[in-house]
């Protein structure tokens, strides 16, 4: 089940959402939570709110689950399709907040690989696990998800080395790369 905001949480919403008209509230991230619950089961919440949940401070305009089809039936009584797509990266839409609501397929490719699933990398009280989010990170290549990893090595370096360690011999390159970085900002920036 998804976690319901902390207050470290719902205040990076609340000032995000003063300076960026598409940030949702924190009362309808909460919201929306609440009812996704019950249509959870084992989908893994993922993106901008697992990284907030690890540690890093930053905005999100969305909720970003990683599921199985199984789960379409199940949100039906909250939320709408908006985007239905072949390879079933579907768009919601929670029907009484209009926060957005993605589904990312478990097993699907992205840029460096495919994505993991919760038999894989394991969960959190309802979020992908830091390892998960990590390995997921990875494979999708986007500048953005490197920036996140490098935020999170520097709040916690001694677990980030830890992950890197259990990672695919194959991403495990690319994440020193972030970690080296992430080292050398910390080094001429103790504050970044």
């Amino acid at each position: 089940m998804p976690a319901i905001l902390s207050q470290r949480e719902r205040n990076i919403f609340e000032f995000v959402r003063g300076i960026a008209v598409n940030t949702p509230s924190a009362d309808a991230i909460e919201q929306t939570l609440q009812d996704l619950r019950p249509a959870q089961g084992s989908a893994l919440l993922i993106g901008g709110l697992a990284v907030i949940h690890y540690g890093y401070e930053r905005s999100t305009a969305d909720i970003d689950i990683q599921a199985d089809g199984a789960i379409l039936k199940r949100l039906r009584a909250g939320f709408k399709m908006v985007l239905k797509s072949k390879g079933e990266w579907h768009h919601f839409q929670h029907k009484k907040t209009g926060v957005r609501l993605e589904l990312i397929p478990e097993g699907g490719l992205l840029t460096y690989g495919f994505i993991p699933g919760p038999a894989l990398v394991g969960r959190s009280d309802g979020f992908i696990s830091y390892f998960g989010l990590i390995w997921l990170k990875l494979v999708s290549g986007r500048l953005k998800a490197l920036a996140d990893l490098s935020e999170l090595a520097k709040r916690d370096m001694k677990r980030a080395v830890a992950v890197c360690k259990k990672l695919n011999p194959k991403l495990q390159p690319a994440y020193r790369e972030v970690l080296a970085q992430a080292r050398k900002e910390i080094e001429n920036d103790p504050g970044s």
